[in-house]
C-alpha cells in the first residue's frame, strides 16, 4: 500500500515537471505524448521508480523524441516505445490521452488494458 502511494506521488511530481506542455489539462497529441514519455524516461536515470526495472543507465539521458514512437493507442491511452540504442533496451511508457504517466516497463505489456 505504502509503495503504491510513493509511486503515485512520484508520477505526480514527474507530470508536474514534464507536463509543462500546451494542453496540460486537455488531450495531448502524439508529439506531446512522446515528449512527456522521453522526459519521464530521463527522470528514471536519477531514481528507481519502483516499477521493477530499477534505475536506468545514464545513456538514457541521451535519448530524444527521435528515439520514441507511439507503440499502441487505445481507449484513452497511449503506450509510447522508447528505444535506447546505446544499451540496446526498450522502455514502454503508459500515458493517458491527457499526458498523465501511469506506468512504465520493459515489456510493453500492461495487464487490464483493452
Amino acid at each position: 500500500m505504502f509503495r503504491n502511494v510513493i509511486i503515485a506521488f512520484m508520477f505526480f511530481i514527474l507530470n508536474t515537471n514534464a507536463g509543462a506542455h500546451p494542453g496540460a489539462h486537455g488531450p495531448v497529441d502524439e508529439k506531446q505524448a512522446i515528449y512527456i514519455a522521453v522526459e519521464t524516461a530521463k527522470q528514471f536515470v536519477e531514481f528507481d521508480p519502483g516499477l521493477g526495472f530499477g534505475v536506468l543507465d545514464k545513456s538514457w539521458n541521451n535519448i530524444s523524441t527521435r528515439d520514441a514512437s507511439i507503440f499502441k493507442e487505445g481507449d484513452g491511452y497511449y503506450i509510447i516505445l522508447i528505444i535506447n540504442r546505446a544499451d540496446n533496451k526498450k522502455l514502454y511508457v503508459l500515458e493517458s490521452m491527457e499526458g498523465e504517466v501511469y506506468d512504465a516497463n520493459l515489456t510493453g505489456l500492461f495487464p487490464g488494458l483493452k
